[in-house]
């Protein structure tokens, strides 16, 4: 099995444990509005972000095309910048998919090749997303 097909075949408890760090970033009140509230045009974070985050982690996983990851990265980081998040808060749910991945994958990454190859999907991959994050955000900044 390769790095890949674990991402893939862990994909549902992977995104959705991503979400969750993503929508706990927000206070408890926010949070559960977040959560409740479905319609994407009341709610457009709330609605729209395990699909984003979906379309976000397939990239990872598999193509890293860039147009689609700039997409999907601003359609959040925009909305985060506006609710005067800090760089740092507004960007952080991306380096916690490295904690999310390592946790929920902890069996099979005990196999050397697996956890090598992860280690290599971190820095190719992650570090890159989250530098593209970053990008964003101070641009978002800057136009406000």
């Amino acid at each position: 099995m390769t790095l890949r097909d674990l991402l893939l075949k862990k994909r549902t408890i992977l995104v959705s444990k991503w979400v969750d760090v993503l929508i706990d970033s927000y206070p408890r009140e926010t949070a559960a509005f977040l959560r409740s509230v479905k319609d994407p045009f009341a709610n457009p974070l709330g609605g729209n972000c395990a699909q984003w985050l979906g379309v976000l982690f397939d990239e990872l996983a598999q193509h890293m095309d860039r147009v689609t990851i700039v997409t999907y990265v601003d359609r959040i980081v925009r909305i985060r910048a506006v609710q005067n998040f800090l760089p740092s808060q507004a960007i952080e749910f991306i380096p916690l998919l490295k904690k999310i991945i390592r946790v929920e994958c902890a069996e099979q990454l005990r196999d050397s090749r697996l956890l090598s190859e992860l280690e290599g999907f971190e820095s190719s991959r992650i570090d890159i997303l989250y530098d593209i994050a970053a990008a964003i955000y101070k641009e978002c900044k800057e136009t406000l």
